[in-house]
């Protein structure tokens, strides 16, 4: 048994949020804040002014992008004796995602994570059968902050020998992590075994930092999957319509499909999504609203329809303990979620907004 698909957009709507990305890629274009990116966007066919660093993409290269992408691959455990067929699964549930903050539930105090707890969470994900994926539940604040993400895969690669998903900030962090996955796997091509999956973030609505861009170039060279997961805020860095949200989300998606295709053509990409809205009144994020459910659902039809596998976040809540609010939240986002066809669900044992987690 499963659970049947929900769908939000017709065909005719997912059409027109297609025309409009590709329109909005080759008028306006995406602003990329490195020289030496917009130098491979040139010479793989994209169209750049250099003294406003935007680059502009033609339709005919993000067709040729969405083709060589691959629909489904094979993620591997650090023994790489055993994998996940990714891309035409449902739901694989990953740990994490680089919270902050853990809620000791002895003493009720919220308080700095530190590395070893970091690694308990991993051991955690590893004994439990219905977490597929181990992610860095969060990141360490008792190390040296500019090495925290090296010490969290440290902690997290000697806990558990399932496939593993993190984030680095910039490309001085995705070049020592990729040597790192180098001895781990004891492989000099991480693509022929890919034993971890990379996410990395634009800067909404439509910029690449310089440290991000030229990472999704490390990243796509070295042939690990890459997930990438804009993150637009309703009505803040997006249009407050949530049309408009799943359109820019979709623009910043397609600009590093094609960015990670020219540098690596066939290299393994995931369509990713962390929706949240906006409470104009608090000036909060909320990533637990019905609103979220929505974008979630249109997302998946949207990686669906380039044929991309697909990331997005859920058992997420705005709650910040332990009562009705955090349960209801969790398991709307995550039914909806689940049944959107997403392929990766991340930030199980997450709450606070994303900011916080706990063993419970």
């Amino acid at each position: 048994m499963e659970l049947s698909r929900v769908e939000v957009l017709s065909n005719k709507e997912i059409k027109e949020i297609d025309s409009a990305s590709k329109e909005i890629l080759e008028e306006t274009g995406v602003k990329v804040l490195s020289k030496e990116v917009l130098n491979i966007y040139e010479k793989g066919g994209g169209q750049v002014d250099y003294d406003n660093m935007i680059v502009k993409i033609p339709e005919k290269l993000v067709n040729k992008s969405v083709e060589s992408a691959p629909s489904v691959y094979k993620l591997y455990n650090r023994d790489k004796d055993s994998f996940l067929n990714f891309g035409k699964n449902l739901g694989y549930s990953a740990s994490g995602h680089n919270a902050i903050y853990i809620l000791d539930t002895k003493t009720m105090e919220r308080r700095s994570s530190t590395k070893e707890e970091v690694g308990n969470f991993a051991k955690i994900s590893d004994a439990l059968s219905n977490i597929h994926v181990v992610g860095v539940q969060a990141m360490p604040q008792d190390v040296f902050s500019k090495s925290s993400i090296l010490h969290a895969l440290d902690v997290v690669a000697n806990n558990t020998s399932k496939h593993i998903f993190f984030s680095p900030e910039n490309v001085s962090e995705a070049k020592a992590l990729i040597k790192m996955l180098k001895v781990i796997s004891d492989e000099e091509d991480l693509g022929g075994f890919p034993i971890a999956t990379c996410q990395l973030s634009p800067i909404s609505p439509l910029t690449w930092s310089e440290g991000t861009a030229e990472a999704v170039v490390e990243i796509a060279s070295s042939g690990i999957p890459l997930c990438i997961l804009p993150q637009p805020y309703c009505g803040v860095t997006s249009p407050i319509t949530l049309a408009g949200t799943l359109t820019s989300n979709n623009v910043e998606e397609i600009s590093a499909l094609v960015l990670s295709q020219i540098v690596n053509e066939g290299s393994p990409f995931i369509y990713g999504a962390a929706w949240t809205t906006f409470e104009m009144n608090k000036g909060s994020v909320l990533i637990g609203t019905p609103e979220r459910c929505l974008l979630s659902v249109g997302g998946a039809q949207i990686a669906r329809y380039y044929n991309l596998p697909s990331h997005c976040i859920a058992f997420d809540t705005d709650s910040n303990i332990y009562d009705e609010q955090n349960g209801f939240e969790k398991i709307f986002n995550t039914i909806a979620t689940l049944q959107s066809g997403i392929n990766l669900i991340v930030n199980a044992g997450m709450f606070s907004t994303g900011m916080t987690v706990s063993y419970e």
